[in-house]
């Protein structure tokens, strides 16, 4: 979110080996344009197992974009 604006949603399919990974996700906008400066960032995963077990997380943070 940036100026009280809020963007589209960013999917991934996370590999699920037992290792950390990083992703990158490209999140696209409506109505607006992201611009240089403060903005918040917030994540929510569910993974579901095989058996049906589940396991989620979320974070939000502040960041400065830089483009």
């Amino acid at each position: 979110m940036q100026d009280g604006n809020q963007s589209l949603e960013g999917f991934f399919s996370p590999a699920c080996d037992g290792a950390p990974h990083s992703y990158k996700v490209r999140v696209d906008t409506i109505d607006f344009t992201f611009h240089q400066g403060e903005a918040t960032a917030s994540a929510y995963i569910l993974l579901r197992g095989p058996g049906g077990q589940e396991r989620q997380g979320q974070d939000y943070r502040p960041f400065t974009l830089r483009t």
